[in-house]
């Protein structure tokens, strides 16, 4: 998955995260820190739930479905949309479950934001990393196992 997140992380770009801390105040280290501990965990998580048979389904429906990687090639009209933001809470919601307040609150702490500032973070992260899954699968043949 090293690939993956360098793939994510190459397309998110310094602009991105001066989007992304405009959208919570300005606190750019803040939102780099968040970025760079949310990608690699929500890379793990969704790789987590892939390992059963219903959660490797349901993420490569997903996939195939509303994902298929062209969300990287428009990435400066994401952050901030409120349709993508809400596609995202979804993400999370599927991926993080009952876990996600804990996400949040561990996020916060290590880099400064609150809570719900890391949660706007995450959710606007969450459909680029399903961006770039999308793309992988849709290039390279890559499973979701």
């Amino acid at each position: 998955m090293s690939g993956l997140f360098d793939t994510i992380k190459g397309a998110i770009g310094d602009s991105m995260v001066d989007q992304l801390s405009h959208q919570v105040g300005g606190q750019k280290d803040g939102v780099q820190r968040v970025v760079a501990a949310g990608l690699p965990m929500l890379l793990a998580a969704l790789q987590k739930n892939a390992q059963s048979e219903s959660g490797a389904g349901a993420l490569a429906r997903a996939l195939d479905k509303d994902h298929d990687g062209g969300l990287l090639s428009q990435l400066g009209g994401l952050f901030g949309n409120s349709q993508q933001q809400s596609t995202g809470e979804k993400i999370l919601g599927h991926v993080l479950g009952n876990r996600q307040s804990r996400v949040n609150h561990g996020l916060a702490n290590a880099s400064g934001l609150n809570g719900q500032d890391v949660g706007k973070i995450l959710a606007s992260l969450a459909p680029v990393v399903m961006g770039a899954l999308g793309q992988a699968k849709k290039q390279q043949g890559v499973g979701v196992n």
